[in-house]
């Protein structure tokens, strides 16, 4: 075997370092113990494959039978949870589908089930329904209740749904309100909506009324805040409406300045679930300390005849029909609107139930609502206060008349103002000495009569005018 040398001297056989001979030994070569534990690469290479012992192997099965474990915990409880959502999906499922077939009827037709009945023609208080996973359980509850959004008087019906073999922590529940909804939906009658009346004029205290279409009594009443608001916040629907307007009465000059109008309050949505939106309207008004005034001139000869620009004579230069002292001699005059003047005219088509105005032939305690009268006075003018104006562009106008007794026996004489005659405010200094002017502007159209010879009033005037 060849042996190298190191650098101090030292030969190496086979990788084991030998000292060389020296003279404390006799001459004898030794070998270096000390450093005979290094091995070659080989050598390494070769013990390293012996592989685990057995305490590395029990570690690491351990470690794969705790993740092992913790894996099959997670898919039980997936599992599990997966199980209890598809109960609970199928549990709403029948109960939507019973609530359905529940609110399908009217709440008059709502029943328990008894001898005989079945479901769905009458409701069980409890029964069963088998569905693809399972058998479930349907309770029903029903009891009159008011609708908290409505306000109404409706059924109040719950349906509660478990399976049969197993409890749900908490069961599925469905709350609804059942009403009479076919007999409803043409004539919601009960439902309360909230209404509010902006006034075209900012004041407060003014009073806006809500009048019945039947009688023109005062339905419902609100008062303006310093806006000009009133709010209504709960007004029962009802398909013929209301009459809009107000009331000047009550310590404000504040006027309505048109005849009411009709508001057709209502909801959203539909009779089963409404949606209770605010109905909005405008009311036009006016400040004026007295009445619009219409003004009828009368006289037994030709009356105010004179071109626009001349100057008005405030004396007596007419023949009038007039009797000092005799009021029942006195002639009266007569006015009535015709507000719904032509089919198609307003919102809501021609006459009929659903027109935009009034109903010009009411007759309230036999008396009619819309007829007003009024007396010339010396100047042979009638002034007729009316609470309200006619409307021109919706095709309003008046119709005026006066009945006498004259030579030919009496008489009916009618004038249809149809453009001369609006009434309005304010009321001029002129008011009382000269007819009504015509919305023209030309004074030749000025509503009045003449040539009615030695006519005087009838007795009794007719018609008879209520008491206003």
């Amino acid at each position: 075997m060849r042996g190298s040398n190191d650098s101090r001297g030292n030969s190496r056989v086979g990788g084991i370092p030998v000292r060389r001979a020296r003279p404390e030994t006799g001459g004898r070569t030794v070998v270096d113990r000390s450093r005979a534990h290094v091995t070659s690469p080989r050598t390494r290479i070769a013990r390293d494959d012996r592989g685990f012992t057995i305490i590395e192997s029990l570690t690491a099965a351990t470690i794969l039978l705790v993740v092992a474990v913790g894996v099959m915990l997670v898919l039980v409880t997936t599992s599990g949870w997966y199980a209890q959502a598809a109960v609970r999906t199928m549990a709403s499922t029948v109960a939507n589908k019973s609530m359905s077939l529940t609110l399908s009827r009217n709440s008059t037709e709502l029943h328990y089930a008894s001898e005989g009945d079945s479901w769905p023609a009458a409701i069980p208080f409890s029964r069963t329904e088998t569905t693809s996973i399972g058998v479930y359980s349907v309770e029903t509850s029903m009891a009159l209740a008011t609708d908290p959004a409505t306000g109404f008087l409706m059924t109040r019906i719950t349906v509660t749904v478990d399976p049969v073999n197993q409890r749900l922590d908490p069961p599925v529940s469905i709350i609804r309100y059942a009403s009479g909804w076919q007999g409803m939906a043409s004539s919601p009658e009960g439902l309360k909506v909230p209404v509010q009346v902006q006034c075209s004029i900012r004041a407060a205290g003014v009073r806006v009324q809500l009048l019945a279409p039947d009688n023109f009594s005062e339905a419902r009443y609100a008062v303006t805040d310093s806006n000009g608001l009133a709010v209504f916040k709960d007004v029962t629907e009802r398909s013929d409406g209301y009459f809009l307007t107000s009331d000047p009465r009550f310590g404000t000059d504040i006027r309505p300045e048109h005849f009411p109008t009709r508001i057709l309050p209502t909801h959203g949505g539909s009779i089963n679930n409404p949606i209770l939106f605010v109905n909005k309207y405008t009311l036009q008004v006016v400040r004026s300390a007295v009445p619009a005034v219409l003004r009828i001139g009368v006289y037994r000869d030709a009356g105010w005849r004179f071109s626009e620009g001349q100057p008005v004579s405030t004396t007596l230069p007419y023949s009038t029909i007039y009797t000092p002292g005799d009021s029942e001699r006195t002639l009266t005059v007569y006015a009535k609107p015709n507000l719904n003047a032509g089919a198609g005219d307003g919102l809501y088509g021609g006459v009929g139930a659903q027109t935009r105005y009034p109903n010009d032939a009411m007759v309230v305690n036999s008396a009619p609502v819309f007829v007003y009268s009024a007396k010339v006075n010396a100047y042979g003018v009638a002034c007729i206060e009316v609470p309200w104006t006619t409307e021109a562009v919706q095709g309003q106008s008046w119709t005026v008349w006066c009945t006498t007794d004259g030579a030919d026996g009496r008489q009916r004489h009618t004038i249809n103002c149809s453009t001369a005659i609006t009434g309005g405010w304010p009321v001029d200094a002129l008011s009382s000495t000269r007819p009504e002017l015509p919305s023209s502007g030309v004074y030749l159209e000025i509503p009045q009569w003449s040539f009615l010879g030695a006519a005087v009033a009838a007795v009794p005037p007719d018609p008879t005018p209520p008491a206003r």
